[in-house]
């Protein structure tokens, strides 16, 4: 009975971890979720002022670049403890910088009446080449971190049907317990 005890309490806490993992992971995939979300922002301020040459439009392009260095550590931070997840954010990080660099030289140029490079980079769809491969990048960690969420829910479920297992196999040798000390 003690050993299935222990043994109980021991998949408890594994289970515990478990599901400590598994919302970390959520927690990391939200914020590489959000990285992509400020790629996008990057792309629609730098398209609203290319059209319309009005600082209003840059808002969204100003506020991604400055959450762009916390999403990045805050899922780093998430996803280091994590098996199975990208080792690195490193070449995300440098995408979306570069993208970003990108966009304030072109964004410089047309302020400085230097237009024609701006236009040129659309024709050509450099800009439309990098979004969307950092887009496809951060979709695959995306899809990564999915995979890895559903190995521990797969893992969790397995825990707790033992953990419920267990829990009856404690009960009955404390019936069976009972009942051979009150044949004694």
């Amino acid at each position: 009975l003690v050993g299935g005890l222990a043994t109980h309490l021991y998949i408890v806490q594994q289970l515990l971890v478990t599901q400590q993992q598994r919302h970390e992971l959520v927690l990391a995939r939200e914020h590489v979720e959000l990285l992509r979300r400020l790629a996008v922002d990057i792309e629609d301020g730098f398209r609203g002022y290319v059209l319309t040459e009005q600082p209003e439009f840059l808002a969204p392009l100003a506020e991604a670049e400055a959450r762009i260095d916390p999403a990045l550590a805050s899922a780093a931070r998430l996803m280091a403890g994590q098996r199975g997840s990208p080792d690195s954010l490193e070449p995300i990080a440098r995408q979306l910088k570069d993208l970003l660099q990108s966009k304030h030289e072109l964004i410089a140029g047309i302020q400085r009446g230097d237009t024609a490079k701006a236009l040129s980079y659309i024709r050509l769809g450099d800009g439309l080449r990098r979004s969307d491969r950092l887009r496809q990048d951060l979709r695959a960690i995306e899809d990564q971190l999915q995979l890895q969420r559903q190995l521990l829910n797969d893992r969790a479920e397995a825990l707790s049907h033992q953990t419920f297992v267990g829990l009856w196999v404690a009960l009955a040798g404390v019936v069976f317990l009972g009942w051979i000390s009150s044949r004694m």
